[in-house]
């Protein structure tokens, strides 16, 4: 036997290729299907996140003056309302929908499950669009008692339309395993593309307004080029863009929930804006948001184990759920914990980068990250109740803590102002933790603590 020096034939060196591709291929594949993927790469776009996030508040407290910065703050709270409202629910809904479309059927029947959540989504937001940009002037004047909220309002009202189309194509792109991409574009791009267009322009609300909603709508453009090249297919055509049986009956329980979830998160700064000086709203709204990123980061791990929380609960394997949910706690507190607790030891520290004046700020963002650390001890519980179903449990409970927000918005803010409204967030987001996790252990019977639940 005697081994050949000479170079293999064209065919043989072709079968060669196809072979290490075949390997490669397969390579990956296990690599997406792997539990825990999704999630560390959503943990990656969310430290990216971080970082756009904070530059995007540094850009709007050193580039607007504090009195511009509560406008326009308060305008993106306003509209972080009203684009949830035009979401009904359909982006959650579309991630168990698809999933099972890619699972069961053709990629043609995938892109007609996602054309017709999103054109559901696209009529019910452009009606809220219009609807907030022609009622920004009685909002500003009446409820807010701010003229100055009218301009940047109306601009604002393009990103409610954006931010709701944008957040649809996620969820298609979440399903379809490619969530970091959507939850770069939803989450990173357009604050940093805002931040960087903050920097040339005349510094005014009006100009942030502006820029928000040019840097959603690209971001709306980009996810669409994104997901057309994952979902290839004609257009289903008029009657094909009827949602399939069961997406809508899924999606608006969701999307009160998910409505609910703004305003809580929302409340405090609300009342607090049509109490007391913008000024003051300023300073809440940044330690506000600073705390929400744990809440975001969570989320979005969560976020990405949906399709495989739904598709074990459709398998009714409770072994293999609490082990995924176990996975996705530990991720959540080995991500949050240690910045939590540097926030925690140096809250005016972290709030003086955004200015000198924002460092009173500091016991208010202490107040708002201790709150925001019980709700990711419970982390990915309402995405679990989502998944399995439960989205008529998940609206109750939102309505409890609404109305616990409510009560500890209007008790502690005229009292106490800013820190007030810290309390009240706090003990809202530590509730929320709570009420979720004793749900996902009456409804699917797992510990309600989620990093226990493998059990």
């Amino acid at each position: 036997m005697s081994l050949s020096l000479e170079p293999a034939s064209p065919e043989s060196r072709r079968e060669v290729q196809a072979a290490l591709a075949g390997t490669r291929f397969r390579r990956a594949r296990a690599l997406v299907s792997w539990n825990m993927f999704q999630p560390l790469m959503s943990v990656f776009a969310r430290g990216l996140e971080v970082v756009a996030k904070f530059g995007f508040q540094i850009a709007v407290a050193r580039c607007l003056t504090r009195e511009a910065a509560g406008v326009f703050l308060l305008g993106l709270s306003i509209s972080g309302v009203l684009q949830t409202i035009a979401m009904a629910g359909v982006g959650r809904a579309l991630v168990m929908f698809v999933a099972r479309a890619n699972r069961d059927a053709t990629r043609q029947q995938v892109f007609g499950v996602a054309a017709s959540g999103l054109f559901f989504m696209l009529m019910v937001a452009g009606l809220i669009g219009i609807a907030t940009a022609a009622l920004a002037e009685p909002i500003s004047v009446f409820v807010f008692h701010k003229p100055e909220l009218t301009l940047p309002l109306r601009w604002l009202s393009v990103s409610v339309v954006c931010y709701a189309m944008l957040t649809g194509i996620g969820g298609v792109l979440t399903a379809l395993g490619a969530a970091i991409v959507g939850d770069f574009l939803r989450s990173s791009f357009w604050p940093a593309l805002t931040a960087m267009l903050l920097l040339v322009s005349d510094r005014s609300a009006v100009s942030a307004a502006i820029f928000t909603s040019l840097s959603l709508t690209l971001a709306a453009v980009i996810g669409w080029v994104f997901m057309r090249r994952l979902t290839p297919g004609r257009w289903p055509g008029w009657r094909g863009l009827k949602p399939p049986e069961g997406l809508i009956e899924t999606a608006i329980p969701l999307g009160v929930v998910d409505v609910i979830g703004v305003i809580l998160v929302s409340v405090p700064t609300l009342v607090l804006g049509s109490l007391v000086a913008a000024e003051s709203v300023a300073v809440f709204s940044v330690a506000n948001r600073i705390a929400n990123v744990f809440v975001t980061v969570v989320s979005a791990i969560g976020n990405a184990a949906s399709p495989r929380f739904a598709l074990l609960v459709d398998e009714g394997d409770r072994k293999r759920l609490g082990r995924v949910v176990s996975q996705m706690a530990l991720l959540s507190l080995a991500v949050c914990l240690p910045p939590a607790l540097l926030l925690v030891i140096f809250p005016s520290e972290a709030m003086g980068l955004f200015g000198h004046a924002y460092r009173s700020g500091g016991t208010v963002l202490r107040v708002l990250v201790l709150g925001n650390l019980v709700f990711v001890a419970f982390a990915c519980c309402s995405e679990l109740l989502a998944m399995a179903g439960e989205g008529k449990l998940l609206r109750r409970l939102n309505f409890v803590m609404l109305g616990a927000c409510g009560l500890f918005s209007a008790v502690l803010i005229p009292l106490f102002g800013a820190i007030g409204a810290a309390w009240a967030m706090a003990a809202t987001m530590s509730l929320n933790g709570l009420l979720v996790g004793f749900g996902v252990a009456r409804r699917l019977k797992l510990n309600p603590v989620p990093l226990l639940a493998g059990l």
